[in-house]
């Protein structure tokens, strides 16, 4: 992960005002457990052992990103595809970000992690969001924005064992099927989010605006003036 990136989360970690998903307290649904980290990925030079399955990682992903876009506007969200107020912001800027991607203004930087396994009855559905999210921007790219989407418009309610990795596949691209069934980059989701929750990321939606982090409402007009105000020279 950037440097200059790390060092804005960290920042923001300690006054942290945008809504989250629940408080970060063990035992409520939702929040985020201390201690919860998923070991790294397999480091250049590390023996494997024979047989030892190595964790597929996306060629389309840098960071733990999937970039959708390449507008000079870097607009970064650490989302969880289970959670009620990420849908709230897609709802309230879906459309204002799809404008921003589609008219080459801004790059959308959205790093799916899991910290909503725990609601969802022992069925991991965050992870699973996760990475059917990613499993499509992997194998059927163009159709990235419009499956995120679906994902928020098909979300489960908390506290429920959410979606099948069978209904998932069902309304992503088909070239996308097979990745989806097998959980190819479950734990990529998993070392993602532990770098996230490192890093200071305490609530979903988390959304960095050129590196400047948002604290206003999800929905209505307060993101689009929040974003002109920082970018009206671009």
């Amino acid at each position: 992960m950037p440097r200059r990136l790390l060092l804005a989360l960290a920042g923001a970690a300690a006054v942290l005002g945008l809504a989250a998903c629940a408080p970060a307290s063990p035992g409520i649904p939702g929040s985020v457990v201390p201690g919860s980290v998923v070991p790294g990925p397999v480091a250049p030079g590390e023996v494997v052992v024979p047989g030892e399955v190595v964790p597929a990682e996306p060629t389309r992903a840098v960071d733990g990103a999937v970039a959708i876009g390449s507008g000079p506007i870097v607009i970064d969200a650490w989302v969880d595809f289970f959670c009620p107020y990420c849908r709230m912001f897609e709802e309230g800027n879906g459309e204002y970000l799809r404008t921003l991607v589609e008219q080459d203004r801004a790059t959308l930087r959205v790093h799916p992690i899991a910290i909503l396994d725990r609601a969802s009855m022992g069925t991991e559905y965050s992870t699973r969001a996760a990475n059917a999210f990613v499993c499509v921007a992997e194998y059927a790219p163009s159709e990235t924005l419009d499956f995120m989407e679906a994902l928020y418009a098909n979300q489960p309610p908390e506290s429920t064992p959410g979606r099948s990795d069978e209904e998932l596949a069902a309304f992503a691209p088909a070239a996308a099927a097979e990745c989806i069934g097998d959980g190819r980059f479950a734990e990529w989701v998993g070392d993602w989010t532990a770098a996230a929750l490192d890093a200071g990321v305490r609530a979903t939606p988390t959304i960095l605006v050129n590196g400047t982090q948002y604290r206003g409402a999800l929905d209505g007009p307060a993101f689009r003036d929040f974003v002109s105000g920082l970018t009206a020279a671009l």
